[in-house]
């Protein structure tokens, strides 16, 4: 199965009708180094996050923003480039950076968010490399911010 059987994007996963490609293309990493950043970056995160929210809530919400995020990215690109591949974990990623984001500027204000601006502005940087399918990355970072901002209101906070 090549590289192009996996990844996603609106014409395959919404003309196509193959919705299983968000999770494929979540999966598949092209270059050792993409899939090293992403390990890296889940582990900076992860270890911060899991650990507040519990295993299980964190893999159903890892797994929540790659879906939905996924698919409105796959959806945004209909309007501009329809056959823009996608694949790697890092809109899942930003995703989990969402909620993370949520829950400081919840429970600590938003004073407490200066130390992912050097994050934030990589983020912002990457509309500018062609290779990136930066859409991917601020859908999963705002399904993150949404699904922390509800996950904490079923709190109560």
């Amino acid at each position: 199965m090549s590289v192009e059987e996996l990844t996603s994007s609106y014409v395959t996963v919404y003309t196509n009708r193959q919705f299983y490609r968000v999770l494929t293309a979540a999966f598949t990493h092209v270059l050792p180094i993409h899939i090293l950043m992403n390990l890296v970056y889940l582990y900076n995160i992860g270890s911060v996050l899991e650990p507040s929210l519990s295993s299980n809530i964190f893999l159903s919400f890892y797994f929540l923003v790659l879906v939905l995020g996924g698919f409105i990215s796959a959806f945004i690109h209909k309007m501009y480039l329809p056959n823009t591949p996608s694949l790697g974990a890092s809109g899942a990623l930003c995703g989990l950076l969402g909620i993370y984001i949520a829950i400081i500027i919840t429970i600590y204000g938003e004073n407490q968010l200066g130390f992912i601006i050097p994050t934030i502005g990589i983020l912002c940087l990457q509309v500018f490399w062609k290779r990136i399918d930066s859409i991917a990355h601020f859908s999963g970072l705002l399904t993150g911010i949404v699904i922390g901002v509800l996950y904490l209101k079923m709190l109560g906070y």
